[in-house]
């Protein structure tokens, strides 16, 4: 999310106004309730606008300020909380909502893919990258700061324990430090700060291990195993916790979840799904988890349930059209994207988009290759990168040259 932007908006409208204000100041609650104001930073909040002599004297502008420091103060709750209510303002806009990564898997004949695609939004389309320097099928893929990081999988019959990452300033990826347990079907979190591997496996084990990467420092360092074992595990952050949702140990998939509060470095059962999956995607969207598909003791699945973490509780939603395991997953706004997959027949190239506020599955734009077990992540990117990102692979689809 990129903070900044919305904060370029607030005050391009406070200038306006205050440039001629006997005329325009009544003109500012339609125009703030326009303003993300809960996505901007909660220090500005308090220095810029909770000052603001126009906004402190107008009920409606206070009113729109208590919604940002309700959101705020959701956000780094740990306490169970009424959930605040969605609003167009709590999303980030779609100019500066980023784009969905698909990276490595594998499709129909079996091999690893080293190339990766993006969602340009803009175009609706998938577009092809610098491939990877490894191939990588079961591959953990998060993004962090702006860029996209690829660890472990499984190429040319040998689990991997390497990482890379990639720059979509320069269109290049660089290799990193490497892990302590090569491994596939790995889920990987950013929390902010750190990159957490979790869990994993590869022809003889199943891992409960739980490996912390240092970005500034290239360094891996092990925490808190999960309670758990899980291979084809499922993760992500809410709230400053990072979740483990399912994942496979030995044939059996299973449906059990933990959380990891990384101040205490301790993992704690939660509510475990209505549903055993390994193999599926998992997003966050407005405060909800939501867990997509996956293989239930290798069946494909359709279903998706969604975890309130304020109540503890899995409910259904609509289900996908088409069973998929192996789904990459990531969301955009208000959609959630379903990627790629394997149906029990078929690698698949297809997309499904859902829409949270309907509750409904639609078709989305294919990706360029038929693949499953490939990591999907979103990442944050400027309109003006995603026009530069564009136009250089249009002009260069074998390779996809670099910026520089």
């Amino acid at each position: 999310m990129r903070k900044f932007e919305e904060r370029s908006v607030y005050e391009a409208v406070m200038l306006w106004v205050k440039h001629d204000v006997d005329k325009r100041r009544d003109l500012l609650p339609k125009l703030l309730s326009k303003i993300h104001l809960p996505l901007l930073p909660l220090t500005y909040l308090r220095m810029y606008v909770e000052s603001d002599s126009l906004i402190r004297k107008n009920l409606e502008c206070r009113d729109l300020l208590d919604e940002a420091r309700h959101y705020q103060m959701w956000q780094v709750s740990r306490l169970p909380t009424a959930h605040l209510p969605v609003t167009e303002r709590t999303r980030p806009r779609k100019s500066y909502a980023g784009v969905i990564f698909c990276v490595g898997g594998r499709g129909m004949n079996g091999n690893p893919f080293s190339s990766i695609e993006f969602y340009s939004w803009f175009h609706n389309k998938w577009i092809k990258l610098q491939d990877m320097s490894t191939s990588r099928r079961h591959v953990g893929c998060v993004s962090a700061k702006g860029k996209i990081y690829a660890v472990g999988g499984f190429a040319n019959d040998t689990h991997l324990s390497s990482a890379e990452e990639f720059d979509p300033v320069t269109n290049k990826w660089t290799e990193l430090a490497s892990m302590s347990i090569p491994r596939r079907g790995l889920g990987l979190c950013s929390m902010g700060g750190p990159i957490y591997a979790v869990g994993g496996l590869d022809n003889t084990l199943f891992y409960s291990i739980v490996e912390r990467y240092d970005i500034k420092a290239d360094v891996w360092s092990v925490v808190a195993s999960m309670n758990c074992a899980r291979g084809g595990v499922a993760v992500v952050k809410l709230k400053g916790l990072m979740y483990a949702l399912g994942g496979n140990s030995g044939s059996v998939s299973l449906k059990t979840c933990e959380v990891y509060d990384p101040h205490l470095d301790k993992w704690t059962f939660i509510s475990s799904m209505n549903q055993c999956r390994a193999g599926a995607g998992a997003v966050v969207v407005d405060g909800f988890i939501y867990v997509i598909g996956g293989f239930e003791n290798n069946v494909p699945l359709n279903s998706v349930e969604k975890y309130d973490p304020d109540t503890n509780k899995w409910s259904f939603v609509s289900p996908m059209k088409v069973g998929r395991g192996g789904v990459g997953a990531a969301a955009l706004g208000r959609y959630i994207y379903a990627i790629g997959g394997h149906n029990a027949t078929h690698y698949l190239n297809t997309v499904e988009t859902y829409d949270v506020e309907n509750d409904r599955w639609k078709s989305g734009p294919v990706i360029s290759d038929y693949r499953a077990g490939a990591g999907v992540t979103w990442c944050t990117m400027s309109a003006d990168l995603l026009k530069k990102l564009v136009e250089n692979c249009t002009k260069n689809p074998k390779d996809c040259v670099s910026f520089e």
